[in-house]
């Protein structure tokens, strides 16, 4: 394996890691009802529930405990 392939094996191993990551980190937050920070179009800092969030972009409701 040349080290270009090796490269891109690795950045697509770590996108998918951080990809992953992000997905069990928003889950854990939606089904504990808690509130995500974060910035809009313009720059400004809104609050916006987790679970509102998760089924946005995962299209998925988050689990009860």
């Amino acid at each position: 394996m040349s080290a270009v392939e090796q490269y891109r094996n690795n950045i697509s191993d770590i996108k998918e890691g951080m990809a992953l990551a992000e997905y069990n980190m928003l889950r854990e937050k939606a089904m504990r009802n808690e509130i995500l920070v974060q910035s809009d179009e313009n720059g400004k800092i809104v609050e916006v529930p987790a679970r509102e969030w998760f089924r946005k972009l995962y299209g998925e409701e988050a689990p009860t405990f």
